[in-house]
């Protein structure tokens, strides 16, 4: 998965398994996006974060920038380095600021 870092103007290529692989499917083009999410506000963002954690019933105030931290969270916890997480983070070092 190539993606771009608009900070940065740095391409960012992440392996992905197979099992992910399998999930996300075939794109039918090569600039599809998996989440057509690029012209959304943060506003917008939380919004839909927030209607599908009312779905499941869960009752807590989750917001884009913590299902973020979720995400490098379970990486790290599944066994993924600290340099793909800071990656697949936007980040350009591992280092704190």
């Amino acid at each position: 998965m190539i993606t771009h870092r608009k900070k940065a103007g740095e391409l960012i290529n992440d392996c992905l398994n197979t099992t992910a692989l399998s999930i996300l499917g075939t794109p039918q083009r090569k600039d599809e996006f998996v989440f057509d999410v690029q012209n959304f506000s943060i506003n917008r963002l939380n919004k839909t974060i927030n209607y599908w954690v009312q779905r499941e019933e869960i009752n807590k105030h989750i917001t884009f920038h913590c299902a973020k931290h979720t995400f490098a969270c379970l990486l790290l916890l599944y066994g993924a380095n600290l340099k793909t997480v800071a990656d697949a983070m936007g980040h350009s070092s591992t280092k704190a600021p």
